[in-house]
């Protein structure tokens, strides 16, 4: 994956490009999900280094505080976080090395990817809580609970078999370009994505 094609290599699913102005509206849609009794649904936020993609939310006009819209019960950094558990890293860690750390199965080529980092970074999260609970003097029903979710985390992951979205991309673009598209969105102005002069949407950019 290079800086170019952020979106390229999704492991998971199917990647979405979304125009700057579009954002604020995608992301209040997602987050503000109403419960069966017309509520804001309560939502913890999870990230890795959590702060910038806080601020980007800011500057789009994405108000947290906003109890209309969002019922933010939390938000957990991945770094505080093995900070707070004591974990050997002189400094924050990366996602990487903290996914290393912890032996959650991963693949560097596919980090840096919004999609991959937000998978992986539930998994190392899902791992800290084993961690955390584990010095706890908990009842056998409970530590079967962890267990189960110690097991989430560490699921193998058959990186050969998987198809990243590049390829299942790989079709649509040849018929996008035989349709006189490619170069339409080759030139889109960079002023439509966010702050990119190489056609890179925010959406990429998040949980990087």
């Amino acid at each position: 994956m290079t800086s170019k094609s952020p979106g390229r290599n999704f492991l998971f699913g199917k990647s979405e490009r979304k125009l700057r102005r579009e954002i604020p509206q995608f992301l209040k849609n997602e987050i503000s999900v109403k419960s069966s009794a017309g509520t804001p649904n309560k939502v913890v936020l999870v990230g890795h280094k959590i702060s910038a993609e806080l601020d980007i939310m800011e500057k789009i006009g994405i108000d947290l505080r906003d109890q209309n819209f969002f019922s933010i019960e939390g938000i957990l950094n991945i770094p505080t976080i093995t900070k707070g558990l004591g974990l050997p890293f002189s400094q924050p860690p990366s996602l990487g090395r903290v996914l290393q750390y912890l032996d959650i199965p991963f693949e560097n080529r596919y980090l840096h990817n919004a999609g991959n980092d937000a998978h992986f970074t539930l998994r190392a999260l899902l791992m800290l809580a084993t961690i955390a609970f584990g010095r706890m003097d908990l009842n056998d029903d409970f530590r079967a609970r962890i267990k189960d979710l110690k097991m989430i985390a560490l699921e193998p992951i058959d990186f050969d078999s998987q198809t990243p979205d590049a390829v299942l991309l790989d079709e649509s673009a040849k018929k996008a370009a035989h349709r006189g598209l490619g170069r339409e969105l080759a030139t889109k102005p960079a002023d439509d994505w966010w702050g990119s002069s190489e056609d890179e949407s925010l959406g990429t950019m998040l949980f990087d």
